[in-house]
């Protein structure tokens, strides 16, 4: 995947049919950032300053009191967006100091944050399906 097709991701004005994933983005960016020796450090900075952006505006709606019953549901998102969040650190610590590591590490901390969030779709469901049970 090209630099701007990577970076272009993060504007879904350009191009609203592509979706992709917070995990699927770190990944590819990641992989760019591997690949390429040299890079734009200005658009990299900005592409990663949008997702933290993004990631701390998610943080603050789950930072509020949760309804009854959905307190796991919160704690677990704000666990994932935890992990989000020291992923896309790395990939900023990488700019001034590239160890592989770094990359490697954020892209297993957005794995582990995707796990979470399947874990909380897991949740929900068995909810949604105890709900459905007792109304029968």
């Amino acid at each position: 995947m090209s630099p701007d097709a990577v970076f272009s991701l993060i504007d879904n004005s350009e191009n609203p049919e592509v979706k992709m994933d917070l995990k699927e983005y770190i990944r590819a960016l990641g992989d760019h950032m591997l690949c390429e020796p040299v890079f734009d450090n200005d658009k990299l900075c900005n592409a990663l300053d949008v997702v933290q952006m993004d990631i701390q505006e998610i943080r603050n709606h789950f930072n509020t009191q949760a309804p009854p019953g959905l307190e796991v549901v919160r704690d677990f998102m704000l666990e994932s967006l935890e992990l989000y969040k020291q992923s896309i650190d790395d990939m900023r610590s990488y700019i001034t100091n590239p160890d592989r590591e770094l990359l490697e590490m954020a892209i297993l901390k957005s794995e582990e944050a995707e796990d979470i969030i399947g874990a909380i779709d897991q949740v929900i469901q068995e909810q949604r399906d105890s709900l459905t049970a007792n109304e029968c």
